[in-house]
């Protein structure tokens, strides 16, 4: 493969990235050329040495995603970094997507649970008003307080579940960018 090809397809399968990130990318990679070439190496010796451009576009990638998951910490930037560093191997589906998926099926369950504790008060106090609940023993005094109870606690648990998740993306993107430094090497 020569230069030009190599920066072709590299070009090509970055086409995600702005173009600005990307030119500077191709400027690196076709500097890494020039210098092994400099060195007295062929053009097609110093293609192959850089490897295959599918497996470096998927590194930059990767690479990209995190650092825009890390600069605006959103669930669209965090999933698409989690699945940009899955692709990068077998190791990673098991590495990375196992503990996301248990983490966020904790997180969902949370918010499950808060809302409805947020919403049963309420279709509670919509029955009792027109009158299709039965209180039973209650008397309407603690059925109150048990609503607002019941209610307060809801609001309490999306607090925290809004709180945990903020915790969890930069937990993740932390974790993305470990993952990412022992695929590349250490570098």
């Amino acid at each position: 493969m020569t230069k030009q090809e190599f920066l072709r397809e590299l070009n090509r399968l970055l086409a995600r990235v702005p173009v600005s990130e990307r030119r500077e990318m191709l400027y690196d990679y076709e500097e890494h050329i020039r210098s092994a070439i400099e060195n007295g190496s062929t053009e097609v010796e110093a293609v192959t040495r850089l490897g295959n451009p599918k497996m470096i576009a998927k590194e930059l990638l990767a690479t990209a995603y995190v650092q825009q998951a890390e600069t605006s910490t959103s669930i669209p930037n965090v999933l698409r970094a989690v699945l940009a560093v899955i692709g990068l191997g077998f190791f990673n589906i098991v590495i990375v997507l196992g503990p996301f998926c248990a983490v966020v099926g904790v997180l969902i369950a949370l918010y499950a649970v808060a809302f409805s504790f947020i919403i049963a008060p309420i279709a509670a106090l919509i029955g009792i008003i027109v009158g299709s609940a039965y209180l039973g023993v209650l008397s309407p005094l603690l059925a109150i307080f048990a609503m607002v109870t019941v209610e307060g606690v809801g609001w309490l648990l999306a607090v925290g579940a809004i709180s945990l998740t903020r915790l969890f993306g930069q937990l993740c993107i932390r974790y993305l960018k470990l993952n990412l430094r022992v695929i590349e090497g250490g570098k």
